[in-house]
């Protein structure tokens, strides 16, 4: 018997369709075969044989007995499948050689990357080398001296060097990396650092984070190399401005070939004279899964840190009314200079709210002077909360005293943000963060003119003034309020 091996380099369709037709013990029906490419070569025993490859459904396929005469046109042919190491070429368990799997792989590869060339010359050298390949242990292979021998050498060395690529390990792993922005630990990226296997789709998962380009927490990739960078943002799981970590999981499934093909030989067998040849095999496929893991190495800080900014209404308030303040909120930084964004309800998209408590200090003799502290023997006249809407830095906020201004004389207030004097369900100011705006800002003193007269030690300089009837008095208060309006231009400060 003769044998043929073939296989179709870079036609995948061909392939695919042999590969899914032929399965083990199940025959099927192919079209009539032709010479291909090649030539008749004639043996010291005078005897001429074809020597080259011939067409089987399109495919050019070689001998790997080329001494034998091959099938008649218009044959047909059966496939089946033999696994490695129960075919023998040329001959039976008693005279033929072995075909073992590492050759099986090796001719395999040649034909396909090799034995697809339309050119006489080349296919004779394919088919020469896969014969010496098998029988130089037995000496029925061409001899070193000969043409065909010399001609066909480098691909001959080729299947004795081959090594077959390395099947990939069923689970390989992703190395990743998230980072935080150094000023809004809201803000960072994952980074995929080592992706063994490009051509995997795979999704990532992120826990306490959202990917910033459609804000959803997971986001499938059609594939993913080393090297990319995909932005997110950060998403507390609680409201109460303690530290946390983004945490990111992916996985991927796919299936890879590597070059390496089977160690199985689908071999054809003709009605002429039962004459068995190898029939094509595509490469191997492997099913792999991809997975990797990370977190932040270092906590986030999820909680902001407010400031505020006041004035009040006017410049004048009458006895008997109370003091109102207009309040606007910013974003400010931390010691260490993180400045978060002002964090939103993740349910509605509303600004999380941020209680402000006011004191007011006065009746005082005179406009106070700022300073960072407040006097430790500053009166207090009342006090009051502010707490900010769906609208957070957006909007201006007022605020009144509770209790009404029952005094001439001037007033000043000092407003604050603590993490805990904020409402319960939670502001994300971060915790133990206290501002403090300054004591004595003119923007923030008020002035309630006199209305009663009295004298003696002690007396109220306003009403003295009222008293005495004089210009004094107008003199006095108008001197009060140019000093205010002098002073409002002046920038408050904080603690």
């Amino acid at each position: 018997m003769a044998a043929v091996i073939g296989i179709v380099a870079g036609l995948a369709l061909a392939v695919g369709g042999i590969a899914s037709s032929a399965s083990a013990g199940t025959p099927w029906s192919g079209q009539p075969w032709q010479h291909a490419y090649g030539r008749y070569v004639t043996y010291t025993n005078g005897e001429t044989i074809w020597r080259g490859s011939e067409w089987i459904d399109g495919m050019q396929v070689y001998c790997l007995e080329p001494r034998w005469h091959s099938a008649g046109a218009g044959d047909s042919y059966a496939i089946w499948e033999a696994a490695a190491g129960t075919f023998w070429a040329e001959g039976d368990s008693a005279s033929g050689t072995l075909v073992t799997a590492a050759q099986a792989q090796a001719i395999n590869w040649l034909v396909a990357t090799y034995g697809q060339i339309p050119d006489d010359q080349n296919a004779v050298n394919v088919a020469s080398a896969i014969r010496t390949f098998l029988h130089e242990a037995d000496g029925n292979g061409d001899a070193p001296g000969t043409n065909l021998y010399r001609n066909a050498l480098p691909y001959l060395e080729a299947l004795r060097s081959y090594v077959p690529p390395a099947a990939p390990a069923p689970a390989q792993s992703v190395t990743m990396t998230l980072t935080a922005d150094p000023v809004n630990h809201y803000l960072g990226a994952l980074r995929l650092d080592a992706v063994p296997l490009t051509t995997i789709p795979v999704t990532i998962t992120l826990t306490n984070g959202v990917f910033a380009v459609d804000g959803s927490a997971a986001i499938t990739l059609p594939s993913a190399a080393a090297g990319l960078e995909l932005p997110v943002r950060g998403v507390p799981p609680t409201s109460d401005g303690e530290p946390y970590r983004i945490e990111a999981e992916l996985v991927g499934s796919g299936t890879v070939t590597t070059g390496a093909y089977p160690g199985s030989l689908r071999m054809v067998t003709h009605d002429w004279n039962h004459q068995e040849q190898v029939a094509p095999q595509p490469v191997a496929e492997y099913a792999v899964a991809l997975a990797g893991s990370v977190e932040d190495a270092m906590p986030r800080e999820s909680g902001f840190f407010p400031t505020v900014t006041t004035a009040v209404l006017t410049d004048t308030v009458t006895v008997g009314t109370p003091f109102r303040d207009t309040i606007r909120l910013a974003v400010g930084a931390s010691e260490d200079g993180v400045m978060n964004d002002w964090p939103r309800d993740p349910a509605t998209g509303d600004y999380r709210p941020v209680a402000v408590g006011c004191t007011v200090y006065g009746p005082l003799a005179s406009t106070p002077e700022e300073r960072a502290e407040t006097p430790p023997d500053a009166p207090v006249a009342s006090s009051f909360t502010v707490l900010t809407g769906a609208d957070g830095p957006d909007a201006t906020y007022e605020g009144a005293s509770d209790e009404p201004l029952t005094a001439d004389g001037a007033y000043t207030t000092v407003c604050r943000i603590a993490s805990d004097e904020q409402p319960e369900s939670g502001s994300a100011v971060a915790a133990g963060y206290v501002y403090t705006d300054a004591y004595g800002q003119a923007a923030e003193t008020v002035i309630v003119p006199p209305e009663l007269a009295e004298t003696g030690p002690g007396a109220n300089p306003f009403r003295m003034a009222a008293a005495a009837g004089s210009l004094g008095a107008a003199g006095l208060l108008l001197g009060l309020l140019a000093a205010v309006r002098r002073t409002r231009a002046r920038p408050g400060s904080s603690r």
